[in-house]
């Protein structure tokens, strides 16, 4: 859902793609990489808590109750991906 959503968007949303979103979502549940707190696959290790956060940070993207710009910046920092300043 939250992937035709952005493309509706026109590239307001700073990401677009299932994956990604699921990053976003997962690492702002567990507040770091969730590959350090979870093992893969996420969606069969989930707990229930998590479950619920997550389908909870999800509406509230879709629903733009939270800046997606700052959970993917978040998300970003916890894997040391900043992004590049271009003059």
């Amino acid at each position: 859902m939250l992937p035709s959503i952005a493309s509706a968007k026109k590239n307001a949303w700073p990401i677009h793609h299932d994956h990604c979103f699921m990053r976003v979502i997962l690492d702002n549940i567990v507040g770091c990489a969730w590959y350090e707190v979870i093992p893969s696959p996420a969606y069969k290790n989930l707990t229930d808590e998590q479950a619920s956060a997550a389908l909870n940070l999800a509406r509230q993207i879709a629903t733009e109750s939270v800046s997606l710009h700052a959970l993917n910046q978040r998300s970003k920092q916890w894997r040391d991906k900043q992004l590049k300043l271009e003059f």
